[in-house]
This record gives C-alpha cells, sequence and structure tokens, in this order.
C-alpha cells in the first residue's frame, strides 16, 4: 500500500523515513487482523478500536475491507446499555474496564466516518457520561474510574483521560440526537483532574510536592485516606509523565484556557523533565503510552518548539519523530520489552505508536 506524504516543516529524508515507517507498521498491522474482524483478542475491544484510530489516518485504509471489517466487529461488540466491553470470567477490580473500552471505540467509530456508526457513538456517549462519579462528597467527585458497576467511589487519571477525549473528539455527533443532548460535567471534571496535580494553589491535597521533582507533574491516583494502600501513613506520590500530558489534554478537552495556572505549571514540568527516551517519573513503564499521549499533546498545542528550563530550544517535533523512526522493529512492529501494560504485546504498541506518527506528521490535525 502508498501513503500520501505528510509533514510539517521537518528535514525532507525524515519525512520520507517516517512516512515509509507508517506504511510498514500498517501494512504489517494487516497481516495481523483476525478473520471476524477484531485484532489482538476479542476480550478487549479497545484494541480494535485503536487499530481501527490508526488505519483512518490513510485514506487507502479507509476505503480498505479490512478497515470496514474491523468497524463492523466492534459494532457487532455493542452493548444494550450502550457500551463496548466484556466482563471478565473472574472478579477483579476494572471489571471489564468499560470506560476505557467504550471511550476508544466510540472515537473509533467516529472517525469511520460511516452513517451506520452514528446510533452507536451516540449510546456509547450516554454510557461514558453517565460513569462520571457525581458524588460531590467523595475525592472522586467529577473523575471517571473502570465501570459503572461496584466502583462508584473510584476514579483515577487514566480513565478519566479517556473518557473527556473520547467525549471531547465525539461531541459534534450530538447534533444528530433527536431530543435532549448528552455530555460530561466539564467543570467537575477539571476540580478531579486538578486534585490529581502537584500544586499547591489549586490542589492543597496532604499528598502534593512542590520540588522540582514534583511540581506541576500529575499522578495517576490519590487513595482517600491511604485506605485502598492499608495504611495509615501519609503517602508521597510522584508525578510522571504520561499523567501530566494526560493532565494537560484533560483540562483542555473540559475547555480550561492554555494560559490557565494549571496547565502552565504543568508545561513548567515538561520542561524540566522534557525527554523521549522513557516515560519520566516510570522509566520503561508505559513507554509507548506516554509517547502516544506525548504526540497528542504538543501537536495540539502547536508550539513550533519547547523552551527547555535551562533556556534549551527543544524542536520536538523532528525528535519525537525521529525517536519513533529508530525504535521500529524490522518486521514493521513497535514493541516494548517492558510488559506493564500489556505493552509487550505488538498490536497495541504498533496502534499507539503509528498513531503518534500520524499525528506528528500531519501537524496535529
Amino acid at each position: 500500500m502508498t501513503m500520501p506524504l505528510l509533514g510539517a516543516e521537518l528535514p525532507e529524508a525524515l519525512q520520507v523515513h517516517a512516512n515509509e515507517s507508517v506504511v510498514r507498521g500498517l501494512d504489517w498491522l494487516l497481516t495481523q487482523q483476525n478473520e471476524k474482524g477484531y485484532f489482538g483478542i476479542p476480550d478487549a475491544p479497545a484494541i480494535t478500536g485503536l487499530c481501527v484510530i490508526a488505519m483512518s489516518y490513510s485514506d487507502e485504509m479507509r476505503e480498505s475491507p479490512a478497515f470496514n471489517r474491523a468497524v463492523d466487529w466492534i459494532i457487532s461488540t455493542a452493548r444494550p446499555d450502550g457500551g463496548f466491553y466484556v466482563m471478565p470470567s473472574q472478579t477483579r477490580r476494572g471489571g471489564g474496564r468499560a470506560t476505557y473500552n467504550t471511550g476508544i471505540c466510540m472515537m473509533a467509530l467516529h472517525l469511520s466516518g460511516r452513517p451506520d456508526a452514528r446510533p452507536y457513538v451516540l449510546a456509547a456517549r450516554k454510557f461514558v457520561a453517565a460513569g462520571q462519579r457525581a458524588e460531590q462528597d467523595s475525592s472522586s467527585y467529577g473523575g471517571f474510574g473502570y465501570d459503572l458497576m461496584g466502583m462508584s467511589d473510584y476514579a483515577d487519571m487514566s480513565n478519566t483521560y479517556v473518557a473527556v477525549q473520547a467525549m471531547a473528539l465525539t461531541e459534534e455527533a450530538e447534533d444528530l440526537r433527536e431530543g435532549e443532548q448528552v455530555d460530561f460535567n466539564k467543570e467537575a471534571a477539571a476540580e478531579f483532574i486538578s486534585h490529581m496535580q502537584h500544586a499547591p494553589q489549586s490542589n492543597p491535597g496532604s499528598w502534593v510536592m512542590t520540588d522540582d521533582e514534583n511540581r506541576g507533574g500529575f499522578t495517576y491516583h490519590v487513595p482517600e485516606n491511604n485506605r485502598e494502600l492499608g495504611t495509615k501513613e501519609k503517602v508521597k506520590l510522584s508525578a510522571y509523565g504520561s499523567m501530566t500530558y494526560a493532565g494537560i489534554m484533560s483540562l483542555l478537552y473540559c475547555d480550561v484556557d492554555r494560559s490557565d495556572p494549571r496547565i502552565r505549571s504543568a508545561f513548567d514540568w515538561a520542561s524540566r523533565h522534557w525527554t523521549v527516551d522513557e516515560n519520566p517519573g516510570v522509566g520503561t513503564q508505559g513507554y509507548f503510552y506516554f509517547l502516544n499521549i506525548l504526540s497528542k499533546c504538543m501537536a495540539t498545542i502547536q508550539d513550533d518548539v519547547l523552551i527547555a528550563q535551562d533556556g534549551t530550544v527543544i524542536p520536538w517535533r523532528e525528535e519525537m519523530i525521529q525517536k519513533l523512526v529508530d525504535l521500529q522493529l524490522e518486521d514493521g512492529t513497535w514493541k516494548n520489552e517492558d510488559n506493564r501494560y500489556w505493552e509487550g504485546n505488538p498490536i497495541l504498541v504498533t496502534a499507539y505508536t503509528l498513531t503518534a506518527l500520524e499525528i506528528l506528521l500531519s501537524d496535529g490535525e
């Protein structure tokens, strides 16, 4: 297959190599599709959703039988409540990860542009919106957790990022809804997101740290009263890269202006910890998830350069694209040797990386 040459102001050789890298990755991805249409395992619809998202950037791929088989399979998994998830055979925290799976799948269906997918997007929006924590006396108020069932007092930064991203990017679908439109509570979500940040001016939590290592950064989840950690001692939770960029993006999806002190302080953290060699704060864990979020965040902000704490000018787009191209394996895939967060799965990681490259090459459009 071929792919049109895309790119912002990048060295021509890098543009060519990056586009070749995308083509090789997409070609490999096609070989991994099950005859029923899904990628990876059927119990995790989000993997197929991520593959559809990666394929949607190519006009040729969008018109392919493989793309439409994947979209058809996602539609076939829709549940009566509007969600896309499979309940596991054993009870465990997170259940079917309904928020994550549904959010990813509804974005994939929306990006497919298929008219027959629109009712499923609208049903999924209603499902995701209903999962927002509404208990105002809870530390989870305004956030999103794994599932609707049995987790009513739990929310975290990752699930909240997926939920608000999915709701924001499919918002135009509401123009087709008959009756009252559906949305999430952006003010409450922004309040929850703020509680995940090391920022004493907006989050006076006892766990907040103001040292250079953490100030302005975001963490994943703050256990209420440390119950979930089984300790009476106050726990200091460190900030790290993927959640900090997820925090920035989530606030933007909640219509918080980029000049807001919370976003400015998060970018201050980013300038002090800029790297594409690891997920800053946690090393190799969730590395490709981090690169995926980083590409979306930087392309959304669309500043040509990032100024590091020492005044160094960082050509972030070029640096990121070069790193992603260099990490591709000979067979066209990407894979993390650290299997935390399923990143030993080349289908998942290749989908993450293809989307990141495509966003960077298309200048965030």
